[in-house]
């Protein structure tokens, strides 16, 4: 890091030697640093690095706050017109996004803009420990994983950035209208600048309604996006190998469509999230199909959260088109999942509605070790991740509470009713045999 041709303002002009010296000295005077100087020391103090700071020098400390990471007002990409007002709102929200504390890392909750002060410290840090001359082996090596930190932070914090912006924008976005995506414009660090200034490019993908005939009925069907960070958006399609024989077209890729219904039974049984994060799950689910099941005479596109199984997508071809018609939760019939769970558990097809087991979040407060039977039945039925997904993920969305007591009761008492069934057919069979050979022969 060289001072003399260290940083920038925020319009990009190189500041002289003089200037940046002023600028930094005159950084205990900044409105902002004060709150951000008192939440950078809350977050030394947990994470054991205060005493390293208390270390520094006073225009030291004031670098840490001219090295933070800034987050711009999107701006529209040249033809995407976007009023100011909505660009300035969305602004807004992601800075308060960043600030978030969802992130889990051992037994906290970070956020994005914690894991930035500490890039910042660390930056600062890390020059500071190189100009050191040190002969204790063990400062040494403390030395060279400081200056270590600063890259691995770095590439945390853009990886979780990017994915902070992409669930947002997904989740403004109207997949029967209009599809908002972005590209970062100034992510990627400039070794010489003062701020890191983030500035999220956006552009729009306009809907076009299409329709199908399916069932003799004609439906309106919407085309996926496939959302690429790096080079933009485009229209979804699938391949059409891994259809297998029974598709005999001619084609080899064919475009990807989603009924207005599959859209709405993702929101409904994947309900451990908003349901402004269901966009995101598509975009994830649809952008790049790599397996495709053949079950009864329909296709099934597994469906992953957290790259957990959680159901499929059932399609079907019509007009040489691929269109996800409704989604099914792993547990549902018609799933090969869900029929060995209905075989092993017992359970009809209206059960599995009635006791909420065709819904993500009955799940999500069961417990495995309580309900061993359930558990096991689950397994069985090849479904067992369901149960592992990350609890950090729940949202504020009710969860659906399962009497799993007396689901388990219910389970037995139809094993008893079918048991006393068959020994009732059994004993009738009998009686009809008997009666049968008892009958008077007719010579």
């Amino acid at each position: 890091m060289n001072i003399k041709t260290l940083g920038t303002n925020k319009k990009g002009v190189t500041l002289g030697m003089k200037g940046l010296l002023d600028r930094i000295n005159n950084t205990n005077k900044s409105p902002g640093y004060k709150c951000y100087k008192e939440r950078l020391i809350f977050n030394l103090k947990r994470f054991g690095f205060y005493e390293d700071y208390l270390n520094l020098r006073d225009f030291d400390k004031c670098m840490i706050y001219e090295f933070r990471m800034v987050i711009n007002d999107p701006v529209a990409a040249p033809g995407h017109v976007i009023e100011k007002r909505q660009l300035r709102s969305f602004g807004k929200i992601l800075r308060s996004e960043m600030r978030k504390e969802n992130i889990p890392f051992g037994d906290k909750k970070i956020s994005i803009y914690d894991i930035s002060q500490m890039l910042s410290f660390f930056w600062v840090y890390s020059d500071v420990v190189d100009k050191e001359i040190v002969f204790d082996e063990i400062r040494m090596e403390e030395n060279k994983k400081a200056k270590q930190l600063p890259s691995i932070l770095f590439k945390l914090i853009n990886s979780l950035l990017l994915r902070m912006m992409y669930n947002y924008f997904a989740s403004i976005s109207d997949i029967t209208k209009e599809i908002y995506y972005f590209t970062l414009t100034s992510s990627k660090l400039e070794e010489y600048r003062m701020s890191l200034y983030v500035i999220p490019t956006l552009r729009l993908l306009y809907q076009k309604e299409y329709y199908v005939k399916i069932n003799n009925i004609k439906r309106p069907v919407y085309r996926t996006p496939y959302i690429c960070l790096q080079s933009g958006s485009e229209w979804n399609n699938i391949d059409s190998s891994l259809l297998g024989k029974n598709y005999t077209g001619e084609y080899k890729k064919l475009y990807l469509y989603i009924q207005s219904h599959a859209l709405n039974r993702i929101s409904e049984r994947i309900d451990i999230y908003e349901n402004n994060y269901s966009n995101s799950l598509i975009w994830d689910n649809t952008g790049s199909i790599k397996e495709v099941i053949r079950y009864k005479d329909k296709y099934l596109v597994p469906f992953l959260v957290k790259e957990i199984k959680v159901g499929y997508m059932l399609a079907e071809i019509v007009d040489e088109k691929f269109i996800i018609t409704t989604f099914l939760l792993i547990t549902h019939s018609d799933t090969p999942e869900g029929d060995r769970f209905k075989e092993v558990s017992g359970l009809g097809f209206t059960d599995i509605s009635y006791w909420k087991l065709d819904r993500l979040s009955t799940f999500r407060t069961f417990d495995s070790e309580k309900y061993p039977r359930i558990a096991d039945y689950l397994e069985r039925s090849g479904m067992g991740d369901i149960l592992r997904l990350s609890k950090e993920h729940i949202n504020t969305r009710e969860l659906q509470n399962v009497d799993f007591k007396q689901l388990i009761s219910y389970i037995v008492k139809g094993r008893l009713s079918e048991k006393l069934q068959e020994r009732n057919i059994k004993q009738k069979i009998e009686e009809a045999k008997k009666q049968w050979n008892d009958k008077p022969k007719i010579e």
